[in-house]
C-alpha cells in the first residue's frame, strides 16, 4: 500500500491530507457529502483541475465513495481507512515556540495541549523550544531554516511571545497558529481564553469575601489584563468593592524565591486580601507556601484561584481551585486551523473562545 498523495501535485496533496485530517478529528463524520469539484475549487482558492485531482485521489484512497454517480460522500469506515494512509506520509513535525519564563510548569499543559492536537495529526512530531524573548530573531530565524530542510509538512504553535514575533510570522506567510492573544489585524488563527469570563467567575467566587488581588508577572501583556473588566462588573453588582487596576495588579517576579518574597509582603500587610487570582501555576504554589509559614488558613482566612486547570494544582495541600478551559479542547482547535494553513487554504483571523469553567477544590469556599 502506498499513498495516492505521491500521485497528485503539490497543493492538492496538502488539500487531501487537511481533508484526511478533518475525517480523523471528527469534523467530517460518515455520510457527509463532499464538495463538487466547482465549489471546492471556490471555497479553496484553488483552480478546478487541482480541485478534481484532490476528489480523485480521495476516492482513490477509498474513504469516500460515490453513489450512482453523484457527489463523493464519507463512509461510514473512514476513519479507520484515512488513519492507515495518514500514516504513510511523513509524520508531521509541529513545533511550538515560547518565552522561557513559562518553561519550568509548561509541561503538565503542554502533555493536554499535545493530547488534543494528536487527535488530528495521529502520528505527529512535537517539539518544544522555550527561548529569551530579547534574542528571539536568531531563534525563530534558525527554527524556520531548520523546517525548510525538513522533507515533511512543518508547523509552529505560538505561545506567549511578543506582537514582533507574530508580525513575523504573518510577514513570512508560515503556517501557524497562535495560542492566547493576537491582534487580528495580523489575520493569524488563534485559539484564546474569554479572560473577562475568568473575571466574572473568580469574582462570583471570591469578592464577597473582600479584596481580591491578581499575582501576575511584571510584563503582563495581552488578554489577561482583561480580568479586571469581568471582576469589577461582578463587585459593582454585588456591592463589594470595586477594585483599581493599581490594587488589583500585583506584580511579582518570575523566579521562585522573589515570588515568595513578593507574596509575603502583601500578606504582611495592613490591608492583607482574602482572595488571590494566580496567573502562573507557581504563583499558586508560592501563595501555599507563604500561606502555610504564616499560619494562614486555606480557606477560612484566605481564598486562592489558579489560572489554567494545571494538573499540579490536584496533587498539593490544600488542593487549588481553578478557572480556565480544558486544554485538550484548545489543542484540538489549534490543530485545526494549523491543518488549514498547511494546505495553503485562504488565511482569516479564525479565533477559537475556549468555553471558561471554574473546577472547586480545597482552596476556596463553597
Amino acid at each position: 500500500m502506498v499513498s495516492e498523495t505521491r500521485e497528485v501535485g503539490a497543493l492538492a496533496a496538502r488539500l487531501v491530507r487537511q481533508v484526511r485530517r478533518q475525517v480523523l478529528s471528527g469534523r467530517l463524520a460518515g455520510g457527509t457529502e463532499l464538495p463538487s469539484v466547482r465549489k471546492l475549487a471556490s471555497l479553496s482558492g484553488i483552480g478546478k483541475d487541482t480541485a478534481s485531482q484532490v476528489l480523485r485521489c480521495i476516492e482513490k484512497e477509498g474513504w469516500a465513495k460515490r453513489e450512482s454517480g453523484y457527489s463523493l460522500r464519507i463512509t461510514d469506515d473512514a476513519v479507520a481507512v484515512a488513519r492507515k494512509h495518514s500514516e504513510l506520509e511523513p509524520p508531521t513535525v509541529i513545533v511550538m515556540l515560547a518565552g522561557k519564563s513559562i518553561r519550568g510548569f509548561d509541561p503538565g499543559m503542554v502533555d493536554l495541549l499535545i493530547e488534543g492536537i494528536s487527535q488530528v495529526f495521529h502520528s505527529a512530531s512535537f517539539r518544544s523550544i522555550y527561548f529569551d524573548l530579547s534574542r528571539w530573531m536568531g531563534v525563530v530565524r534558525q527554527c524556520l531554516e531548520e523546517g525548510k530542510q525538513l522533507s515533511c509538512e512543518v508547523g509552529y504553535v505560538l505561545r506567549s511571545l511578543p506582537s514582533e514575533v507574530y508580525q513575523f510570522f504573518a510577514s513570512s506567510r508560515v503556517p501557524c497558529v497562535v495560542l492566547g492573544h493576537c491582534d487580528p489585524s495580523l489575520s493569524l488563527p488563534s485559539a484564546v481564553m474569554d479572560m473577562v469570563e475568568v473575571g466574572r467567575l473568580v469574582g462570583n467566587a471570591l469578592c464577597p469575601a473582600g479584596r481580591l488581588v491578581a499575582l501576575c508577572q511584571d510584563n503582563l501583556v495581552g488578554s489577561e489584563i482583561q480580568i479586571i473588566e469581568g471582576v469589577r462588573e461582578v463587585a459593582a453588582s454585588l456591592g463589594c468593592r470595586v477594585p483599581a487596576p493599581a490594587d488589583f495588579h500585583y506584580h511579582l517576579p518570575t523566579d521562585f524565591s522573589g515570588a515568595v518574597a513578593g507574596i509575603d509582603r502583601l500578606l504582611a500587610g495592613r490591608d492583607r486580601p482574602a482572595g488571590l487570582l494566580a496567573l502562573r501555576p507557581d504563583f499558586a504554589l508560592a501563595a501555599l507556601k507563604v500561606a502555610a509559614r504564616r499560619g494562614i488558613r486555606i480557606p477560612d482566612e484566605l481564598q486562592l484561584i489558579g489560572l489554567n486547570h494545571h494538573p499540579v494544582f490536584r496533587y498539593v495541600h490544600p488542593a487549588i481551585t481553578s478557572v480556565g478551559d480544558s486544554w485538550v479542547e484548545v489543542g484540538r482547535q489549534c490543530a485545526m486551523f494549523l491543518g488549514d494553513a498547511l494546505a495553503h487554504l485562504p488565511t482569516t483571523a479564525s479565533r477559537y473562545v475556549a468555553a471558561t469553567t471554574m473546577e472547586r477544590q480545597e482552596s476556596t469556599q463553597a
